[in-house]
């Protein structure tokens, strides 16, 4: 869902033509692929995809250094896909062409953020901060995505707990799940509910700066037959879960 939201704002925004920079683990090279199949699944182009490495040895400076890496292409954005951070934080301001820098450094996509001042949003993010009254915490300070998918679920199932029936049901977290009316107000524009094929959490996601929410997807015109979040993620005909 992150990758097809990050993906549907760069075709939104008209920058097609996409260098992917990845690093060298098993986790980046995987993320990678999924970045992939996102940006083809939307129309991006992939420019050219580049590995860079945290050597400092001067043979690998094509790898090692911003603007080498990111030179002798034609590219209207740079993805760095950098699980660690470890190097992509030195590419924003560091590339060969003035372009813009997404995914894990940059505009980033993501669950929550402190930011949004729609929907709710800032009274949600004051709870947070106000939790423990006794030591609250600083206004900059907000949910992680897992604390946000935490307090989602959460929230949802005991929410749910009123459409169900019978006192079994209440007691099983699956039943609950698999009910039709089970919902929760995500505070980001639309409520949140359960993908019957795989038990995902149907969610908007932010596309996010350190100090700013850029744009919250689905993007306009990025249309589905049933639900328009479903243009975000496996749909039912394209996963391989199939939950009965």
């Amino acid at each position: 869902m992150y990758f097809d939201a990050l993906g549907q704002f760069l075709i939104y925004r008209g920058w097609r033509k996409v260098l992917v920079v990845h690093g060298p683990t098993d986790e980046d090279k995987s993320r990678t692929q999924i970045l992939e199949r996102s940006l083809k699944k939307f129309g991006a182009d992939i420019s050219e995809l580049r590995e860079f490495t945290l050597s400092h040895h001067p043979d690998d400076r094509d790898k090692n250094k911003p603007e080498f890496l990111t030179g002798g292409a034609s590219y209207d954005v740079v993805a760095v896909i950098d699980s660690s951070r470890d190097f992509g934080r030195y590419i924003q301001y560091s590339t060969r062409r003035a372009r813009p820098v997404v995914g894990d450094v940059g505009l980033t996509p993501v669950g929550w953020h402190r930011t949004l001042e729609r929907y709710g949003a800032p009274q949600l993010n004051e709870r947070y901060q106000l939790f423990d009254k006794e030591n609250p915490l600083p206004a900059t300070d907000a949910m992680s995505d897992e604390e946000f998918a935490a307090w989602s679920a959460i929230k949802l199932i005991t929410n749910s707990l009123g459409t169900v029936d019978s006192i079994a049901e209440t007691l099983n977290p699956r039943n609950i799940l698999a009910h039709p009316d089970a919902q929760v107000d995500l505070y980001k524009g639309t409520r949140g509910s359960i993908r019957k094929w795989n038990n995902q959490l149907r969610q908007p996601i932010l596309l996010a700066t350190g100090d700013a929410v850029v744009a919250v997807a689905p993007m306009p015109k990025f249309l589905h037959p049933k639900h328009y979040v479903d243009t975000l993620g496996l749909d039912e005909p394209e996963s391989r879960c199939k939950l009965k």
